[in-house]
């Protein structure tokens, strides 16, 4: 049986290590190559040693709230209505 895939998976990457960070225990997310304590090449073969870890929720949600920030930011509200009433007067 396979693990669900959540709003984040395969997008997260550690600060340290690079490695992707995935669920892990009960809805947390970590890094995993701290999980596996593999060398990481780039720590000069050392493990990651990157603890912290975020609840799934608190996650999704900051990262949810800040996407309307994002458009907004970047005017594609503006620029869509333009492109609509461009739309309708050419149609």
């Amino acid at each position: 049986m396979h693990r669900p895939e959540y709003l984040l998976s395969r997008i997260l990457q550690c600060a340290e290590s690079g490695g992707p960070y995935a669920i892990s225990g009960k809805d947390r997310y970590s890094c995993t190559n701290r999980k596996k304590r593999l060398p990481i090449d780039e720590l000069g073969g050392e493990c990651c040693s990157n603890s912290k870890t975020i609840t799934r929720q608190e996650l999704e949600e900051c990262v949810l709230n800040c996407i309307p920030v994002a458009f907004y930011s970047i005017d594609i509200f503006d620029r869509i209505s333009q492109k609509m009433i461009t739309h309708e007067v050419t149609s």
